[in-house]
């Protein structure tokens, strides 16, 4: 009786090469955040006349302009880097978006070590919810307010609805 000879363990199947260019593609992107999050992080540029206490910290990713300012001022998702780089919401050195950098910042916080990051969605309304506060220029705490799944949807988001590509 002949005996059974496996193929498989000499030719990988489909499956296990998707298994493996997901685990690569994890690991890149893992390896693209801890470098984006190794620059120091910078506040904001006062874009307004008005003076600020130096003493003062600066809690969300937002300018800080004054309250009569519109929505469209303050506007931070859908909005080109240019547009951003003006208005002072980018970092000088490498122009990351503020609001960029600090998702970035929670997620190598909070989450490096969470399996599936990207791959799991947060919950829409908690992601529709956070936009519209980043948008309207209101002091976020992610870590009280988020979990990583929303915050690495909302960044996922961002960067979905820039209006060129990177």
């Amino acid at each position: 009786m002949p005996a059974f000879t496996s193929t498989s363990s000499s030719m990988p199947t489909a499956a296990s090469q998707a298994i493996s260019w997901h685990h690569k593609a994890a690991v890149q992107v893992k390896e693209d955040m801890k470098r984006m999050v190794q620059l120091p992080m910078l506040r904001p540029r006062n874009t307004t006349s008005t003076t600020t206490s130096s003493t003062s910290t600066t809690t969300t990713a937002t300018s800080t302009s004054t309250s009569s300012s519109t929505a469209s001022a303050s506007r931070q998702f859908g909005v080109p880097l240019t547009e951003l780089c003006a208005r002072g919401l980018v970092t000088e050195e490498d122009g990351v978006p503020l609001v960029v950098r600090r998702m970035v910042e929670h997620l190598r916080q909070h989450a490096l070590r969470q399996e599936g990051l990207f791959r799991m969605g947060g919950s829409v309304h908690a992601v529709q919810a956070l936009k519209q506060r980043l948008q309207s220029g209101e002091p976020v705490d992610l870590l009280a307010e988020a979990d990583v799944c929303t915050v690495a949807s909302l960044l996922k988001q961002y960067l979905r609805e820039l209006p060129e590509s990177l």
